[in-house]
Order: C-alpha cells, then sequence, then structure tokens
C-alpha cells in the first residue's frame, strides 16, 4: 500500500478513497470491474483528445463532437494490474499533451504512447520491453521533449519524436503529479511532501534540498515572474522563490480553526489570475489569495467538494464541484453563477481552448464544450465504452 494512505484514509471523500484504493492495489475497480481511470481534455488543430474511462485514447471535431477515431488501450493482466480477465484496459488519469502530429498519453500500466493525431496510429512506445511503475500524473513537453514522473518516484525525459530516453532521476518519492517546465527548470510535487526544481538539461537538481510541505502534493505547479505556487494536501497554498526554493509566504499563514481556515485538501492546483490566487479546495470553497503576501481576499463557497483545477478567462473563473455543478466566478466582484448542471462526477481538470471550456465527466462519461463568454453548453456527447 502507498505511505500515506492509512493515516489518510479517514479524511477523504468517497471518490478520493477509491482513487487510493485503485492505485494502491491495483485492485479491479471501476466499469466492468476493471479499474477507471479520468483524463483532462486537450485539443490541437480544431480536434480535442482525451482518455476515456473505458482505457481508450479519442479524438472528436472540437466543432461538433463528432468523434473521429477511438485507440483502445489494453494490456495482459499479468502486466501488473492485477484483474482476472486475459486483457484489460489500461486506466488513463493525466491529461493527453500533443506536439506536431504526434499525441502522448502515460497508462497505468507503467508506459507512454505516442500515437498519431490524425488516424490514432501508434509510433512509439516507451519502453519497448517491460514496464516501468505506474503513471498517475501526465506530461509536461518543451522544446521536443517530454517530462513525466511515475509512482516508482522517477522522473523521465524522453525525446518527444523517437520515444528514446535523454535522461532519468530517482528520486525515492511517489510521483502522482504533472510536472511543469518555466526556462531550463522542471517544477514537480511528490505524494511524499516534496517539491523538486530540475535542471531540464542534466537531470539535475537545482536547489540545495527540496522544498518539502507537511502534505502530498499531486497538482501541477504554477510558475509566473519567479514565483512558484503549489498546493497541498496539508491545507496550505505556497509561494516558492523559482531560483531558489525559499519559502515567500503560504496560506494560510499560522494553523487555525477560524471559519476561513481551509477545512479539507488542496487537491487541484492553483489558478493565477491577475493579481490572485483561486485555489480550489475539497471543502467546497474557492479560496482567493493576494499574490503578493498570501493574505485572503475572499473566499466563495459551493455546495460539493472541487477536486477539479478551475479555468480562467477575460473576467471569469469556471469551477466543477465532484457532483457536476458548474459554475463561474465573477473576477470583478467575486460573485459565483450557476449554471446547468452536468451528468456524471467531475475529477479532471477543466480544459480551455479558443474561447471554450471542455469538461470531461465520469460514471455517467460525457464530455461537454462550453462557451467561455456565456457559459452557454454548446455541444455534449455522450462516451460509449461498449
Amino acid at each position: 500500500m502507498l505511505k500515506g494512505v492509512r493515516s489518510l484514509g479517514s479524511k477523504i471523500g468517497l471518490l478520493s478513497i477509491v482513487v487510493f484504493v485503485m492505485i494502491a492495489t491495483g485492485g479491479c475497480v471501476g466499469l466492468g470491474g476493471q479499474q477507471a481511470g479520468w483524463s483532462g481534455v486537450t485539443a490541437a488543430d480544431g480536434n480535442i483528445y482525451f482518455g476515456s474511462t473505458g482505457g481508450a485514447v479519442i479524438a472528436m471535431d472540437a466543432e461538433s463532437g463528432a468523434e473521429i477515431w477511438r485507440k483502445p488501450l489494453e494490456v495482459s493482466s499479468s502486466g501488473g494490474l492485477g484483474c482476472a480477465p486475459s486483457e484489460v484496459s489500461v486506466p488513463l488519469y493525466g491529461t493527453p499533451a500533443v506536439l506536431g502530429e504526434l499525441l502522448y498519453v502515460a497508462g497505468f500500466d507503467g508506459k507512454i504512447y505516442a500515437v498519431n493525431t490524425a488516424s490514432g496510429a501508434e509510433r512509439w512506445i516507451y519502453p519497448r520491453q517491460g514496464n516501468l511503475h505506474s503513471f498517475v500524473g501526465g506530461l509536461a513537453i518543451n522544446e521536443g521533449r517530454l517530462y513525466i514522473g511515475s509512482i516508482g518516484g522517477v522522473i523521465y525525459a524522453l525525446e518527444a519524436g523517437t520515444g528514446d530516453l535523454i535522461w532519468k532521476l530517482e528520486t525515492g518519492e511517489q510521483i502522482w503529479a504533472t510536472p511543469t517546465v518555466d526556462g531550463d527548470t522542471l517544477f514537480i510535487g511528490t505524494f511524499d511532501k516534496k517539491l523538486y526544481a530540475i535542471d531540464i538539461n542534466s537531470g539535475s537538481q537545482k536547489w540545495q534540498q527540496p522544498f518539502e510541505s507537511q502534505g502530498p502534493i499531486i497538482s501541477t505547479p504554477v510558475v509566473d515572474n519567479g514565483v512558484v505556487y503549489i498546493s497541498s494536501f496539508d491545507r496550505h497554498i505556497y509561494a516558492l522563490n523559482a531560483t531558489s526554493g525559499e519559502l515567500i509566504w503560504k496560506f494560510p499563514d499560522i494553523k487555525g480553526n477560524g471559519e476561513n481556515t481551509p477545512q479539507k485538501w488542496f487537491w487541484a492546483s492553483p489558478v493565477l489570475y491577475e493579481n490572485a490566487i483561486y485555489a480550489a479546495n475539497m471543502d467546497g470553497r474557492i479560496y482567493v489569495i493576494d499574490v503578493e503576501d498570501g493574505s485572503l481576499k475572499t473566499l466563495v463557497e459551493f455546495e460539493g467538494s472541487v477536486s477539479s483545477t478551475p479555468v480562467a478567462i477575460s473576467d471569469k473563473v469556471f469551477v466543477a464541484t465532484e457532483d457536476g455543478n458548474i459554475f463561474y466566478i465573477n473576477t470583478e466582484n467575486n460573485l459565483a453563477m450557476e449554471l446547468p448542471i452536468l451528468n456524471g462526477k467531475v475529477t479532471a481538470s477543466l480544459s480551455l481552448f479558443e474561447a471554450a471550456i471542455y469538461i470531461h465527466t465520469i460514471e455517467d462519461e460525457i464530455v461537454y464544450k462550453l462557451d467561455a463568454e456565456t457559459g452557454v453548453t454548446i455541444w455534449e456527447e455522450s462516451i460509449n465504452n461498449e
């Protein structure tokens, strides 16, 4: 079992308990007795791409929502997923990434897949033989290279065109998070409470030591103007000097039980908009934090836990609760406007492309396209995993 699961289990919501059990045991939880992953949506050249809960990579036309192609990913049950069928679908948790004509996905089976964006035809798989430790986070792309961390605590840098290994760094820490690249530095959090800064050229650590919080870090770091912002399961948001890793501020600055103190985990990544951080917490609140000093500007309360990373556009921050309620926050007055309820739970990050919001729900699996200006649903498409 993953370290920390026992002590944290009593504090987590039902959905998160399922996730922990699935990842920790490799058990058959989900559709058809198999694991069911989740994936955010990415877009390129008029198409959108995501991993279905049924273990397939799917391409759809962004304008109409029509399916273009579908590539099921399957692995023998002897490959480590521990399920009874001879062939099982590969759960996909991280959002796919696109570079040129190739789409990249990282599977829970411990493999990275590169497929053609037009057809879904396989270009390469890494590793060529065998499997690495499972991947939960997604890939970061920078100047023709892919970067990702595994549950086994290894960070990999690969050539995007060929899948050849450039370097790897063994941290000894479980990694669930998607990395961020800023300049020549890769930032990535670990389940064992640390944030690493890695030189993308050599794979060596840049800080004297990783920054250490008091809880797992599974969200994607946000970097802006020399500052790294991270969220943690310890119920804090941190601002760090990107060069040195030194703490600039944390929210809240001291532990307490006041009514404005976060009550649950920061699972989602922080969202930076103008001079504020919008931090979604699983207690059903969005904490609006001043980027200069970490003070609380205001908070917005919802009914339902928020584990999906919001998106910001123009003067709106779109937020989805786990139970399918969708809102946008007007950043001028921080008032929330409720939109039509979605069918299905929302755990994957929301996605923003060309003034449209894409939302991928699980259970009753549907992909929604919303107008980012009005919040009106442009189309919704149900995903058939049979």
